[in-house]
C-alpha cells in the first residue's frame, strides 16, 4: 500500500462543493473518478477541509490509499492533469508516509474574502468576488479590515 498527497486547486463555480453528494457534481467526486480510472482499483480521498458549493480552493491538500507501491507521482499528476475537467487541476503529487493525514496533520488554513465596489459588475471578478454595487465608505471597510488581519484561533468553532 502507497499513501499520496495530493494538492488541488479549483473553480468552485459549477461544483456542489468538495464532498461526495449523491447525483450532485463534486470536486472530491471528479478526482475519485479519474484516480480510479489510472489506477483501476477503487479510491477514497480525504481532503484537509470541505468547501460549499460555490467555492474555489487555491491549494486544498488532499490524499489517498492505494494498494500499488512504487507510484510514479510525476506521471500520475501529469495523468491527473490531462483527465481532469478543466475547473480542477493538481498542482501537486507526491508520495507520502502512512502517518500523513491531510485531515488531521493540517498546520494551517488560510481564507480569502475579496470584495470590490464598483456600480457595475467586472466580468473578470464576478465569479471570484463579492461586489458591493451602492456607495461605501473605503476608510471605515479599512478600518473594519483590521479586525481580520493577521492569525487568529478559531478552536471555538471546531466540532469536537
Amino acid at each position: 500500500m502507497e499513501r499520496i498527497k495530493l494538492v488541488v486547486q479549483y473553480d468552485g463555480t459549477n461544483f456542489s462543493g468538495w464532498q461526495l453528494q449523491p447525483g450532485k457534481r463534486t470536486v472530491q467526486g471528479e478526482i475519485e473518478k479519474v484516480l480510479e480510472f489510472l489506477l483501476k482499483e477503487n479510491i477514497r480521498l480525504y481532503a484537509s477541509g470541505r468547501t460549499d458549493s460555490g467555492v474555489s480552493a487555491f491549494a486544498q491538500v488532499c490524499h489517498f490509499d492505494t494498494e500499488q507501491t512504487g507510484v510514479n507521482t510525476k506521471k500520475l499528476c501529469d495523468s491527473l492533469n490531462a483527465l481532469l475537467p478543466e475547473d480542477v487541476a493538481v498542482i501537486s503529487c507526491e508520495s507520502v508516509g502512512e502517518d500523513f493525514d491531510s485531515r488531521f496533520t493540517v498546520k494551517r488554513k488560510t481564507y480569502w474574502y475579496k470584495f470590490y465596489v464598483s456600480k457595475y459588475k467586472l466580468p473578470l471578478l464576478e465569479k471570484t468576488a463579492l461586489r458591493i454595487n451602492h456607495y461605501a465608505d473605503v476608510n471605515l471597510m479599512k478600518q473594519a479590515c483590521k479586525y481580520f488581519v493577521g492569525t487568529h484561533d478559531y478552536e471555538s468553532f471546531v466540532a469536537s
